[in-house]
């Protein structure tokens, strides 16, 4: 068995540099870290969390990592996956990325510190995916959920987001609507590259062209930034004593919708008068908005409770990189209309 002697010389560097890497010292600089994580993957090495004084009573561990706990999606993926990790007796651990790369980071080498069994990851950028992976070794094994690498070797979970997008568009499109916006960020993420592919093959598909001044986009992950974006470019929709330039949008998320009805209703447009609006992940808050707002919905609970089987008990050991689609629903409610004139 490999011991943090051995990763010190494999990676170059002193054994207290590699116990600081392990315990996410910011003074280790990401040069180093990255050597030293090398070394633990290639020598499957288990850092020793008791060393540490970090004990877990005997007790099987297991990590869920998510890039925003108070969004209600992942809010409801920890939730039913801890439930069900929790009825077999194991307990789990939650790190909020807070969408930052280092703070992933940073998280999954304190979770494999306390040697957890296995971790269920929804990653804060595609390309970062391959670098978490390099982190664990045999003895840890992730699962991806909702956002879906496009190449790993580690089992994935979500839903077919491109034809969800499509069939959203699709459904304003049949209503007449010819003019539709959508709102989305962080185009690194191969969900939402599916979902903006979605919509404009909805488009494509009906002879519509894509108008960039209709895509409503910005890359930042802070709340008051992307709600001051979105108010600025949802407003350019409907400047005063014109038609507005849309007349039907899509979020591509939950926390997107909100912050598109706070537009709305700063510009003073109502939906679905003004605007039909539909929502991606249907939030609990979606049926009990004025009107209730027609959403696609994910198997939230399913979707949580497959990844959970998965980290307790494994797959198949020919089975590598799986992607488990599960099936969405376009929930039916009052905020699409016929287009006017239709």
């Amino acid at each position: 068995m490999a011991t943090i002697v051995d990763v010190a010389k494999l990676a170059g560097v002193s054994v207290a540099t590699v116990s600081n890497a392990i315990s996410g010292n910011r003074n280790v600089s990401p040069e180093l870290q990255k050597a030293v994580w090398a070394a633990i993957g290639q020598l499957s090495y288990i850092p020793n969390a008791n060393a540490r004084g970090l004990r877990n009573n005997g007790t099987e561990l297991f990590g869920i990592l998510v890039p925003d706990i108070t969004d209600p999606f992942f809010s409801g993926l920890v939730r039913f996956a801890e439930r069900d990790l929790q009825k077999q007796g194991f307990q789990v651990i939650l790190a909020d990325t807070n969408e930052d790369p280092d703070i992933e980071a940073r998280r999954v080498r304190s979770l494999i510190g306390l040697r957890v069994r296995g971790l269920i990851i929804a990653p804060t950028r595609d390309e970062h995916s391959s670098e978490l992976l390099s982190m664990t070794n045999h003895h840890v094994k992730p699962v991806f959920i909702d956002r879906i690498p496009t190449s790993s070797p580690a089992t994935s979970i979500g839903i077919d987001n491109e034809k969800a997008a499509y069939e959203a568009t699709n459904h304003m499109i049949e209503r007449g609507h010819r003019k539709i916006a959508i709102v989305a960020n962080n185009y690194g993420l191969t969900n939402m590259a599916e979902r903006i592919r979605g919509y404009r093959r909805a488009l494509q598909s009906h002879d519509l062209a894509a108008d960039q001044q209709l895509e409503i986009y910005d890359d930042s992950t802070q709340p008051s930034q992307l709600i001051k974006s979105i108010s600025t470019q949802i407003a350019s929709l409907f400047s005063t004593g014109r038609t507005p330039k849309a007349t039907a949008l899509l979020a591509t998320t939950s926390r997107l919708a909100s912050y598109t009805l706070r537009a709305l209703r700063v510009v003073g447009a109502r939906v679905p008068g003004d605007i039909s609006l539909i929502t991606f992940d249907d939030p609990e808050w979606a049926n009990l908005t004025d009107p209730p707002l027609t959403a696609v919905a994910q198997p939230i609970e399913a979707m949580a409770s497959a990844a959970a089987q998965i980290v307790m008990y494994g797959e198949p050991s020919d089975i590598t990189g799986r992607v488990l689609i599960f099936p969405h629903n376009l929930v039916i409610r009052a905020s699409v209309v016929p287009a006017r004139g239709n």
